[in-house]
């Protein structure tokens, strides 16, 4: 809980009738330290357009991602798609599962964006949610994908309070 704490002061302390003051007035806040909770949804795309490099890529930021995170305070989970969508680890404390699930993708199929994102609404809204923690979706992929779903998914991600965050990979990447 924060507090606000206060302190005046007037130079000179005496004064004879007539003569005037100046008076300051110091306020400063005191908040103990929260830590913010988050349930965050890797959604790696792993179509036949990310064969190779992009995968790669993708599969390594992730990996980098997750050991980065502090999964004490924070969960991950892990969303694979391409033509469809897949819950390939859900919101876990274990960073070798998530990364397992990251190793685990293969290229291959179609791209549907929207397919990965409504995967991952689902996740964050699920059984396993915790309240109070905030919802973070980190998308990697090429594009490729239907704008218009996609954008529909993205925009009730947002309604039920996720924060999307797109990382794109391979020279082509809408």
């Amino acid at each position: 809980r924060c507090k606000a704490l206060g302190d005046k002061f007037a130079l000179p302390t005496r004064l004879l009738l007539g003569e005037t003051t100046g008076i300051t007035l110091r306020i400063r806040g005191e908040c103990p330290e929260v830590e913010s909770r988050s349930d965050i949804v890797l959604i790696i795309d792993h179509s036949g357009s990310m064969t190779g490099a992009p995968l790669d890529a993708a599969k390594a930021a992730a990996e980098a991602f997750i050991n980065s995170m502090n999964l004490g305070r924070d969960r991950i989970a892990v969303v694979g798609f391409n033509q469809d969508a897949a819950l390939r680890q859900a919101l876990t404390t274990d960073g070798l599962a998530a990364i397992d699930a990251v190793r685990a993708l293969a290229a291959g199929g179609g791209t549907d964006i929207a397919a990965g994102v409504d995967e991952a609404r689902n996740e964050l809204t699920g059984p396993r949610r915790r309240l109070g923690a905030g919802s973070v979706i980190v998308l990697l992929t090429d594009g490729g994908s239907n704008v218009a779903e996609a954008l529909r998914a993205a925009d009730q991600a947002k309604l039920e309070g996720a924060r999307l965050f797109t990382v794109a990979f391979g020279a082509g990447a809408n």
